[in-house]
This record gives structure tokens, sequence and C-alpha cells, in this order.
């Protein structure tokens, strides 16, 4: 039972270990790709909904200062 127990946890703590590093590299992904979209986007609502989703991406990651440099340009 304690082996059991012993393997469910150390199971538990790679998964908990990978999944931050996981998640941190899509939202790097989209991020890129959102500014990619921004430098061929046209001065119109595209290249503000771009921008809202930047400002929304770097909020998700923590960043806040990016995100409200983003935000305050999609205004």
């Amino acid at each position: 039972m304690k082996k059991h127990l012993f393997k469910c946890s150390v199971v538990l703590l790679f998964y908990l270990y990978l999944l931050p590093s996981y998640i941190l590299h899509a939202q790097s992904a989209k991020i890129d790709s959102l500014k990619k979209l921004l430098l061929t986007a046209k001065e119109d609502t595209n290249k503000v909904n771009h921008l809202i989703q930047l400002c929304w991406e770097y909020r998700n990651i923590g960043d806040y200062d990016s995100g409200l440099n983003y935000g305050n340009a999609a205004l």
C-alpha cells in the first residue's frame, strides 16, 4: 500500500513539475503568433482585437506591465 502511494505521489509531482512549463510554452507560442499578426494588420478593428488578445495573454502569464501596454495601445 505504501509503495503504491509513493508511486502515485511521484507521478503526481512529476506532472505538477512539467505542467507549468507546458502551459508557459503554449502561452509564449500564442503571444508570438499574435505579435506576427499585429505586424501585418491594418489600422482597423482586427489590429485592435489582436492588441486586446495580447493584453489578455500577458495578463494570464502574469506580465502585467506588457499587458497594460498592449491594452493602452488598443484604446
